[in-house]
């Protein structure tokens, strides 16, 4: 055996070593990243915050439709219950009552349209649901790939320090210098 063979191989196993350990550096920092699970997870949250702000926008405009549709029936209940007897006074009440009509009507249109927003955001909440939970079983499985592959890594490090370490002790003093 020459003396330069012992140094060829510990060149051979300080490169293998060198890539070894650039590799699980890139799979440590993988791990780190999560940027399609925090999009998916800032989509889902923008999703259910559009949600509850529709669905406060319908609990007020079905307040607000409480409120009229009372005012407009009180309103009517006298103007048919024969108690104004004052012609002017009955014309005035008949219109305010049409009017409350027409809100009523304009706000249960509202209160349609929102019915569908509500129900539109709520089918968006389900599919980012969906998204999130795809999203997150694809980063689980990324990270047992990846953590399998860093204890392979650390394994194969380990058995190169080792094969290294054999070497440096069989090899010439002078040589290694």
């Amino acid at each position: 055996m020459r003396k330069v063979d012992p140094l060829i191989e510990l060149q051979q196993l300080d490169l293998a070593l060198d890539r070894a350990r650039e590799r699980r550096h890139q799979v440590v920092e993988a791990m780190k990243h999560r940027e399609d699970l925090d999009a998916a997870a800032a989509a889902l949250a923008e999703a259910e915050r559009d949600l509850r702000r529709w669905e406060g926008e319908q609990r007020e405009l079905e307040l607000e439709l409480g409120r009229l549709t009372a005012k407009k029936e009180a309103d009517e209940a006298r103007l048919y219950a024969g108690t104004v007897r004052n012609p002017k006074e009955l014309e005035g009440l008949a219109k305010e009552v049409e009017q409350q009509k027409a809100l009523v009507s304009r706000c249960e249109d509202r209160l349609l349209a929102c019915y569908d927003e509500v129900e539109r955001a709520r089918r968006l909440v389900r599919q980012q649901q969906e998204a999130y939970a795809r999203a997150e079983a694809a980063w689980r499985t990324r990270q047992e790939a990846l953590g399998a592959e860093r204890d392979q890594l650390h394994r194969e490090i380990r058995d190169l320090e080792a094969r290294r370490a054999a070497l440096v002790a069989r090899a010439d003093p002078a040589s290694l210098r």
